[in-house]
């Protein structure tokens, strides 16, 4: 299957993975793509708590616990920080031909080795200091 997008024929939905340090402006710079060229950004599931700046469904999706195993079919990009679980799954990427992801260095790696060839997943580095 191809899809059009801007005069391009893509083979496969586009990963804009976003990288960084914390505090380095990753979530701006995801921010900026989804007003500025109206890509969407995937929003991570987790079951941390949420801070009293933060918006259910718009900086993460709250849940009370992991509904998955960690090598459930469904699950593009888990990790663990801080004793919570952040995951995205691949249902989230198929609404979308392009969008942006944060995610960690680790978490970029794992989810290039292993669906590198169902997705374009295009890495980009925020460096802030």
């Amino acid at each position: 299957m191809s899809i059009k997008y801007n005069n391009f024929n893509l083979q496969w939905p586009i990963l804009l993975c976003i990288v960084g340090k914390s505090g380095s402006g990753k979530t701006t710079l995801a921010k900026h793509f989804e007003i500025e060229l109206r890509i969407p950004t995937i929003v991570s599931y987790t079951t941390r708590k949420m801070r009293d700046d933060e918006e259910n469904g718009v900086d993460h999706i709250f849940v009370s616990e992991f509904p998955y195993s960690k090598d459930d079919g469904e699950i593009l990009a888990w990790t663990n920080f801080g004793g919570h679980d952040y995951w995205t799954t691949h249902s989230q990427v198929s609404r979308n031909d392009v969008c942006t992801y944060v995610i960690d260095e680790k978490g970029l790696v794992e989810m290039k080795n292993k669906y590198g060839e169902i997705y374009d997943i295009i890495s980009v580095y925020r460096d802030w200091e």
